[in-house]
């Protein structure tokens, strides 16, 4: 057998599949209903955590990503929390494998860029997560008077910080800073 000869024999047949299958993915994201999407998830956000959650705007990213701006988050018997902006990033790789992989990136503020960050990347064996559940995370100079308004007047807080739940136990670690 040449291999020549059966390699071209099969040159054409995939290139049509190759090409079918862009212009399959590419029909399938521009018809995606993101806007469902971002409803459903914000609903079971406040379904789950009893949180209220609302946005005013939303954007899709490459790969699997949703970015809120101008979010308030109404927690029962508390003022609201306002925040600028905030990233919602699944991992690929960990997905297509069955495991969740979360990176959030929220900004308090938009006046102040390097102020008021928090990022916190959520982890998790299974999609269901039925198993461990882990936080890590790190906060930059974020105004406690926006978080918790009736009982911190001015200070901020910067550190890292590290949750582990289980069915059976919670751990957390951290190294946080107050100025």
């Amino acid at each position: 057998i040449d291999i020549k000869q059966y390699l071209s024999s099969w040159k054409e047949p995939l290139a049509w599949t190759g090409a079918s299958l862009v212009f399959f993915l590419l029909c399938l994201i521009i018809t995606f209903p993101t806007g469902t999407l971002q409803h459903r998830i914000l609903t079971e956000v406040e379904r789950a955590s009893g949180i209220g959650v609302h946005a005013a705007d939303y954007s899709t990213g490459f790969p699997l990503s949703m970015e809120w701006r101008h979010m308030t988050l109404a927690i029962p018997s508390r003022p609201p929390i306002e925040l600028d902006h905030l990233h919602a990033q699944v991992g690929l790789l960990k997905a297509l494998g069955g495991a969740l992989l979360l990176d959030l990136h929220a900004q308090l503020d938009a006046h102040a860029p390097a102020q008021g960050v928090i990022t916190t990347t959520v982890s998790s064996p299974s999609w269901s997560m039925t198993g461990p559940l882990n936080v890590h995370g790190k906060l930059k100079q974020v105004d406690l008077s926006k978080l918790a308004p009736p009982y911190v007047i001015h200070g901020a807080l910067t550190g890292t910080f590290s949750h582990r739940l289980d069915n059976s136990r919670s751990m957390a670690t951290g190294d946080l800073q107050w100025s």
